[in-house]
């Protein structure tokens, strides 16, 4: 007999119905399941190096071959797989270093602009959707919009990995863009009347 159905049995006996008895073995199940996960992968906020080493060469890859020289002629000292892993840690290295990305908004009516993405701090794998200001920063704050860091607290402006902060820094220079251009086409109707 399993463990699952000996907890099953168990249940039964103590007064649950079959239905509740399965309900609850699985919610337990996958409670533990969630457990071990986080202890092997970290969790959103706080990856295990693993899962960061994953992220980096999946974002790097292709990447790493465009740099490359010839990307089909190798080295004699070392295999594919070896020097893409060298390139791969080398530019996994110096994205530790970043503290920012900027990310320009769409070419428009009012020329250039860029939203920010800011690390929270060295060696943090914390990143906010910003607008660069050096005081009264405010950052991009889900469904809301821009709110002022100091008010909203740190935990809520810096909840995104990095991955997720750019793809949401683009969004938000699409929004910030149509905005800016909407702006500049009401200025100029109004001054033209």
């Amino acid at each position: 007999m399993s463990a699952r159905d000996e907890g099953l049995a168990a249940l039964m006996r103590a007064g649950y119905g079959a239905d509740g008895a399965i309900r609850l073995l699985d919610r337990v199940e996958a409670d533990a399941s969630a457990v071990t996960r986080r202890a092997i992968l970290g969790d959103d906020l706080n990856p295990s190096r693993m899962v960061l080493d994953a992220q980096a060469y999946r974002r790097l890859a292709d990447d790493v071959l465009a740099t490359m020289p010839d990307p089909d002629r190798w080295d004699l000292d070392g295999d594919e797989g070896w020097i893409l892993a060298q390139y791969v840690k080398r530019l996994a290295t110096q994205l530790t270093l970043a503290s920012e990305f900027r990310v320009s908004l769409p070419e428009g009516l009012g020329g250039y602009g860029e939203i920010v993405v800011q690390r929270e701090s060295t060696g943090s794998d914390r990143w906010a959707v910003t607008n660069g200001a050096v005081t009264g920063l405010q950052a991009w704050v889900y469904p809301v919009g821009w709110q002022h860091v100091a008010r909203v607290g740190r935990d809520v402006a810096f909840a995104h990995d990095l991955d997720d902060a750019l793809e949401l820094a683009e969004a938000v220079a699409k929004i910030e863009g149509e905005r800016l251009n909407a702006r500049i086409r009401a200025h100029r109707e109004g001054g033209a009347q």
